[in-house]
């Protein structure tokens, strides 16, 4: 893995190569334990439609554990039992987003939004993920503005599935309202 080269800038191999060795963390019993519950039985977990808080809480504890990458395929299959228009494929762009993969997490929040129209979470994610690249162009902007206007349009009081704040959000799309003029 060429880890000088990412998507969106340049990266220090050395950095994450220490980030990757550091050992992670003791996790307590709770965590522990809820970690290797999802690991014994991610199709029972995951096709039992957690809510957002419970699979915030997972990430980070697979993110403590030092053991993020593994999540990734899991949600994937989860998405493949349960078909194109899945909620977890939303969840699965958010955390490739997280793990830096910004293509694959592209591709996944743009099928989200094409088999979840109405999902406002599907657009909330798009949008963040386009707002990361580098495109500032008009055409972009537009595109960014969008989804996060089709957010507030679905879903008037939404409330962000990664537990920012809704009037962050809000403050975002004026900021790239404005650079869009």
């Amino acid at each position: 893995m060429d880890l000088t080269r990412v998507p969106h800038g340049v990266m220090d191999s050395e950095t994450v190569a220490l980030a990757l060795m550091r050992p992670p963390a003791p996790l307590s019993d709770e965590e522990q334990t809820l970690l290797d519950t999802i690991v014994a039985s991610p199709e029972r977990f995951l096709d039992s439609g957690p809510p957002h808080a419970v699979l915030n809480q997972a990430e980070l504890v697979f993110f403590a554990a030092g053991r993020s990458l593994e999540l990734a395929p899991l949600y994937a299959a989860a998405v493949e039992r349960q078909g194109a228009d899945s909620a977890l494929r939303v969840r699965l762009a958010l955390l490739l987003q997280r793990l830096g993969m910004f293509p694959s997490a592209e591709r996944e929040a743009r099928l989200a939004v094409q088999h979840r129209p109405a999902d406002p979470d599907a657009h909330y994610v798009l949008g963040n993920l386009l707002a990361q690249g580098e495109d500032r162009s008009a055409g972009r902007l537009a595109e960014i503005a969008g989804h996060w206007e089709r957010v507030f349009d679905l879903a008037p009081d939404y409330e962000p599935l990664d537990g920012s704040r809704a009037e962050e959000v809000r403050e975002r799309l004026q900021q790239v309202r404005a650079l869009g003029r």
